[in-house]
């Protein structure tokens, strides 16, 4: 990644990450901040989040990850997070990614996602998989080729005051 927010109690604002081969932010560690900033053509992913516990991911752009062809069944796209607890990614504007918009994977538990858009993927705007514990509230999700949201074995998902609509098929 461009930017490695790799330790804890640490907080990445207002920084712009543009035409990077790999990725843009990526956030390991416990109670880190990403806000503000902008993550654009990216080559495999806009911004990623592994082991993140009480990660806030806020006020961020990401868009048209994925400018390298990377398989998207990986991870490829605008953002995933991975075996990560209590945390909240608000307020963001997620767009244009080759791949998913936004990707829960891997046991993520106890995660808030509300006050985003989410538009314009070439896959899923949202994909909640293998995971749990999980609320969706009051983001605008639309016009994305797939799913606008997709559940793939996660179980306790809570969904309200979304708009979903124009996509391949709204939820699934």
């Amino acid at each position: 990644a461009a930017v490695r927010a790799w330790s804890n109690d640490m907080v990445v604002e207002n920084v712009s990450v543009e035409d990077s081969a790999y990725a843009g932010i990526s956030a390991i560690g416990s109670n880190i901040q990403v806000r503000n900033s902008t993550m654009s053509r990216l080559g495999n992913t806009g911004g990623q989040g592994h082991k993140a516990d009480g990660l806030i991911w806020s006020r961020n752009i990401t868009e048209e990850g994925n400018t390298e062809g990377f398989n998207v069944s990986w991870e490829a796209g605008g953002l995933k997070m991975t075996k990560s607890r209590n945390a909240l990614i608000a307020d963001n504007l997620i767009r244009r990614n080759p791949g998913n918009g936004y990707w829960l994977d891997q046991s993520a538990q106890d995660i808030i996602l509300e006050r985003n858009t989410i538009v314009d993927n070439e896959r899923s705007g949202v994909m909640l998989e293998l995971s749990g514990r999980l609320n969706v509230t009051g983001n605008l999700i639309a016009r994305n080729a797939r799913y606008g949201l997709y559940s793939n074995d996660s179980n306790n998902i809570t969904a309200w005051n979304n708009v979903i609509v124009d996509n391949s098929t709204d939820i699934h």
